[in-house]
């Protein structure tokens, strides 16, 4: 059995294995469980509107964003840094459904006074924001389905770039599939 598996190509070995285990991460784990996945949901969601740089608006620093875009995020906060915590599917199925609004409000977001290019570049995101952004052009998604975009879109390029390494290195492309398969490698 292990010498069939050794026959394929390590890139190939890792495309299967990473597609699978990737899909299945992004649907069990729940919306906005991962510590940081609303902050870097707002800025592929505010670069999809074409907003670049933050806001001053006083003393606070922020962008305008839809409101159900934070009652949607708040919705799931409970769940940071709780994996004990479980999310009800059905209303995980309910925020499917609900689109995003056009009522505007300011978000003082703590990350978002950071200056751009020391904080959060826009070129990781750039990809996320455009997929994003036509989806949002040719209908009215919602929230939860932005960011499950999001997530695949993450996942494809993850799988491409690791591809592309593990194919292209001249030595130890087994230790390289070992080492991206790691769960912590395998949150998108």
């Amino acid at each position: 059995m292990i010498n069939k598996i050794r026959e394929n190509p390590p890139q190939k070995i890792f495309l299967i294995i990473g597609i699978i285990f990737g899909i299945l991460f992004l649907i069990i784990t729940p919306p906005f469980q991962v510590p940081d996945e609303e902050a870097h949901f707002y800025k592929y969601y505010t670069l999809s509107e074409g907003i670049i740089t933050p806001e001053k608006v006083g003393n606070t620093t922020g962008y305008y964003v839809s409101e159900s875009l934070l009652d949607d995020t708040q919705k799931f906060r409970y769940l940071r840094f709780h994996p004990e915590n479980k999310v009800n599917i059905n209303s995980i199925f309910v925020s499917l459904k609900s689109p995003v609004d056009d009522k505007i409000v300011f978000l003082n977001y703590r990350n978002s006074g950071v200056p751009i290019p020391v904080g959060y570049p826009p070129v990781p995101y750039l990809l996320s924001a455009l997929v994003m952004g036509l989806i949002s052009f040719v209908s009215t998604p919602s929230v939860l389905l932005l960011m499950y975009v999001g997530r695949i879109v993450n996942l494809i390029v993850w799988l491409a770039l690791i591809y592309l390494a593990i194919k292209t290195t001249p030595i130890h492309k087994w230790v390289f599939l070992l080492l991206a398969l790691m769960p912590m490698n395998l949150r998108i």
